[in-house]
């Protein structure tokens, strides 16, 4: 159930304000773009020689980060992750690694070597000054590939030790594999060995290979129009060949290790058709008991529950038939209907139960962790879970390593069918990206923009580390400048989101607290995180603010606006700003033409000591005094999105920090100028 849903059914069970009320959450505010610099990134990387003594003098990626831009905020990162709306776009003129555990490593000529014995890389940031390509973890310590400096070559850097590679691989889809790093070059596979022995097996082809992890090896192949004969590179990495007598062809498009020891195989089979073949390569033990629970959930009361059962079930080959066999007679109807039609693959071999209709499939997008995506242009027909079949038209099947087949979304499916947009799977995100919009998350039927317009030269996806940061370069094989979108960092551009309330038919204000408040029938306060019900006998709710007799006096005739915390207190406000400090010196600032005011102004200071005026309807000026500067202040942002410009009543900072407008008598606008919305109260905010 969605949140707008639950929210409304609590209004209405509880009286609390009915169907008059209207809820509004504004978009937010934002002052100004984030302009990158397009300057070319510095050489990083190190030559082969023995590493120099050079002091570390860089180690903390925020100071990085400031070095591009100085007038980041000193700060360092959040101990729990923003939303990636309110998170920081950086760009660092380095490349920069997503590691397999999930590390990120950014090149620097001032940062740590990683040839250094004595380097401990704690933490999930490293600033280092080698271009780091791969890192290969063994019990917590790590090897490295590295690029070498000034040359198109690759070397291992473990511990102090530093070895030259014969190939240059595509380290971009390397990976680790019974404590060996693997990688595709150019003809062949490369195994480098945790004893640094680097082991070539030539494909025989120029066209990529692509590389399979079973059971026991890793089954290579490259894919027409250059296709050679696959082969398996075993666990004591000698070359076993997969030859036709064994039931193998040469025009695989994709091999499907299954958990039982067999392997499905996708091969060309003329213009867009498929020939689908399961091999017998190996038998591997099968855990009877686990296969037995996924049998059982396939009468489950959840389709989800039966969808998955079934899609697990589908991993396996050959070597489970038997004993679904045997269980199949003592199933209820829908696990019958399932197990019928897994048995059903000893004849005819299917793609997780959907066969393409007419046997057409496409290849349309390979990926990065050697998986596929298929386009079966005429559809597929499949059963569902309650054995109903259906054609699915037009569907795209992704094909990825250690998960079943599945089938694509229909919104990410259009997408993906393009075959003008790249397409990256990272865990469970699906991200797609193309010229005009930059890289877009699929959000399970939609998709959300993830780059300002202006840094949508950042094309390629690279990773997600393992605190949250989204990494994005210009392109595959240009990994410098790096744009970071860091959850742990807040964005410092300006913003100023409202959430804006109007409560028809009843009425607005505030409490003896400050608390913003609704009425129609009952009385409720928005407290910090929740709303609260008012008991006006003790807590009368105020709409109006009471009427001084006699001004106060002040310097030159004016009304203070504002005490602020260090107890300088500020006068004007509609062309100029006059601030008495606590010692009794006084500065005069004149506010520049685009923020001079035509009403009574309020002046409210929140969100780390910056200065909101509100001095003309619809608008407010956010100042931040700044001695450092040619003036005593400087408008930071003005933000108009949501700001009322109506019948204002009162503007008050609430016991929460946030700034509230009353006006019209029924609206409230509940300004947020620390730049985000807390979670607890966005969870009471509808969905739209």
């Amino acid at each position: 159930m969605n949140r707008p849903l639950l929210l409304g059914l609590f209004m209405i069970g509880s009286g609390l304000l009915g169907g008059a009320l209207v809820w509004r959450a504004g978009s937010h505010n934002r002052a100004q773009p984030y302009s990158p610099a397009t300057r070319p990134a510095p050489a990083t990387t190190q030559a082969t020689t023995a590493p120099a003594s050079v002091p570390v003098v860089l180690s903390d990626y925020v100071d990085l980060i400031r070095q591009r831009d100085p007038s980041f905020p000193a700060t360092q990162p959040m101990g729990a992750p923003l939303g990636l709306t309110d998170a920081a776009h950086v760009i660092i003129d380095a490349p920069v690694y997503i590691c397999p555990r999930g590390d990120l490593w950014i090149t620097h000529a001032r940062g740590n070597d990683v040839r250094a014995a004595t380097t401990i890389f704690d933490g999930d940031v490293h600033v280092v000054r080698n271009e780091v390509l791969f890192v290969h973890w063994t019990g917590g310590h790590p090897a490295f590939v590295v690029r070498d400096e000034g040359a198109r070559s690759q070397s291992l850097v473990r511990n102090s030790t530093y070895l030259p590679l014969a190939h240059v691989y595509d380290m971009s889809q390397a990976f680790s594999w019974n404590g060996s790093i693997v990688a595709p070059a150019d003809g062949g596979v490369g195994v480098i060995t945790s004893d640094d022995r680097e082991i070539w097996f030539d494909t025989g082809s120029a066209s990529p290979a692509q590389i399979s992890a079973d059971g026991h090896g890793l089954i290579v192949f490259t894919p027409p129009p250059l296709a050679s004969a696959p082969f398996r590179i075993r666990a004591d990495l000698s070359r076993q060949p997969l030859s036709l007598d064994d039931g193998w062809v040469s025009s695989l498009l994709q091999v499907v290790p299954l958990l039982d020891g067999s392997v499905l195989q996708i091969c060309a089979d003329g213009a867009e058709k498929v020939l689908l073949r399961v091999t017998n390569l190996e038998s591997l033990p099968v855990d009877g008991a686990l296969i037995e629970s996924w049998v059982d959930q396939l009468s489950d009361a959840s389709r989800t529950t039966r969808e998955t059962a079934f899609a697990e079930l589908s991993r396996y080959g050959p070597g489970i038939w038997p004993l679904l066999t045997r269980l199949e007679p003592d199933q209820p109807p829908a696990g019958k209907a399932a197990l019928r039609r897994i048995l059903g693959e000893r004849l005819q071999p299917t793609l997780a139960g959907m066969t393409p209709v007419d046997g057409k499939l496409r290849l349309t997008q390979r990926l990065a962790d050697f998986g596929s995506v298929f386009t079966a242009t005429s559809g597929v027909r499949a059963r569902d879970s309650l054995d109903r079949e259906r054609l699915i038209r037009p569907a795209c099947i992704a094909v990825r390593p250690g998960r079943a087949i599945a089938l694509l979304p229909a919104a990410l499916a259009r997408e993906v069918a393009s075959e003008k947009v790249s397409v990256y799977a990272w865990n469970d995100e699906w991200i797609i990206s193309d010229p005009t919009y930059g890289p877009r998350r699929f959000m399970s039927n939609h998709f959300e923009t993830l780059l300002h317009e202006q840094d949508r030269t950042f094309q390629h996806f690279v990773g997600v580390d393992r605190r949250g940061r989204w990494a994005f370069a210009p392109a595959r094989d240009v990994r410098s400048p790096t744009l970071l979108i860091d959850p742990t960092l807040r964005d410092p551009t300006p913003k100023l989101p409202v959430w804006e309330i109007i409560n028809r038919e009843g009425s607005v204000g505030w409490d003896q607290a400050d608390w913003p408040t609704t009425k129609r029938g009952g009385s409720w306060a928005l407290h910090e995180a929740e709303w609260e019900a008012v008991d006006e006998k003790i807590n009368p709710i105020l709409t109006a603010l009471p009427q001084l007799s006699t001004p106060p006096a002040t310097p030159q005739g004016r009304l203070p606006l504002l005490t602020a915390g260090d107890g300088t207190t500020y006068f004007g406000g509609r062309s100029d700003l006059l601030a008495r400090r606590a010692d009794g010196s006084e500065v005069r600032w004149d506010l520049p033409a685009h923020a001079v005011g035509s009403i009574d102004p309020t002046l409210i200071e929140a969100g780390e000591s910056r200065l909101f005026l509100f001095n003309e309807p619809g608008r407010v000026v956010r100042i931040k005094p700044d001695p450092a500067a040619r003036t005593p202040f400087v408008v930071e942002a003005i933000f108009t999105d949501k700001i009322p410009n109506g019948a204002v009543r009162r503007i008050w900072l609430d016991p929460a920090g946030r700034i509230v407008i009353a006006c019209d008598g029924n609206r409230l606008a509940i300004l947020f100028p620390d730049g985000s919305i807390p979670q607890k109260i966005a969870m009471k905010m509808p969905g739209k």
